[in-house]
This record gives C-alpha cells, structure tokens and sequence, in this order.
C-alpha cells in the first residue's frame, strides 16, 4: 500500500492524475492502511491489574478481592530513571511503593545491602509506624512504581474487617 501511495504521488506530480482525484485515491490507501493495521497490530502486551500488583506483596495477599480492588483503586503510579532517588533515608512518608518494573539499590548511611526488583516493597513498616524512611531507594534501571498511602489504607480499614485485622497484627 505504501507503494500505491508513491504511484498516486508520482502520477500527480507527472500531471497523469489531477489533484482532487489524488487526494481521493490516497484517502482510500490509507483507509486500507488503517483496517489493515486494527487487523494484524493488535497489542500482544497485557498490563496486569493494580489489584495483581498488590496480590504480590505478602501481607497483602490473603486479603479479599474486594478489599484489593478498593486499594487498588487508591494506587498512584511513577516513573523514575535511573540515579532518581525513590525514597530518602530519614525522609518521613506514611506510603508504600510496589515496584513494578527495573531494578534499584536499597542503602543506608550509603552503604548498599539490597538490590530490588519487580514485586519488591518498599515502605511496608513506614506506611503502619509512620516512623522515617530506614533507607535510601535509588533507581538504577528505569523503574517503574506504584504507591498506596497510609491514608488510603486506614480509609479502607474502617470498613473492611480482613484489613483492619492484619494492620493490628
């Protein structure tokens, strides 16, 4: 189809075909173009549900559909490239951050001791002590993460019994 196009285009410019029948015959390519590509470019990638992503984090994993569909729903997401700081040790945030893609160093005092990946959580004990950040979380690959806040956690937790019960565990 891309060669019709060229055709047209030449047939125009040697004055064989006028410019409104042109313009019509490669309207009509690039209809062809485009059904052609809703049939054979269909997207083979499955983007798993922010209800999955949470299902990853152990604690969280025993709790209901429901329950994870709800906090799902409160989940933002970022983008960090690498050398990005994702938290800073000492840094006092009430979150948790779910990474979903990439690969970044866990340090304190600058000292590294983990390296995380896809699945890993961070902030688990910040999000329910509000204590300070225990570490510094640095991108090292592009990373791709999602984060709950504490707020939205104790929101649910008032109406849901199975999330209450584990955050008193």
């Amino acid at each position: 189809l891309n060669e019709e196009r060229i055709e047209i285009l030449d047939m125009l410019e040697s004055g064989v075909l006028d410019e409104a029948e042109a313009e019509k015959m490669i309207e009509e390519v690039e209809h062809r173009m485009q059904e052609l590509n809703k049939t054979y470019c269909k997207p083979k990638v499955i983007i798993p549900a922010r209800a999955d992503e949470l299902r990853r984090v152990t604690w969280l994993s025993s709790l209901s559909d429901d329950t994870l569909d709800k906090l799902a729903a409160g989940l933002g997401a970022r983008a960090y490239e690498a050398g990005d700081a994702i938290t800073k040790q000492g840094a006092k945030e009430r979150s948790l951050c779910i990474i979903t893609k990439g690969v970044a160093t866990v340090a304190r005092d600058d000292e590294i001791f983990e390296i995380v990946g896809p699945g890993s959580v961070i902030g688990e004990t910040d999000i329910l002590t509000g204590d300070e950040r225990f570490s510094t979380v640095k991108a090292e690959t592009r990373v791709e993460a999602l984060w709950l806040t504490a707020d939205d956690v104790q929101l649910h937790a008032e109406t849901d019994s199975d999330l209450k019960a584990m955050l008193n565990k």
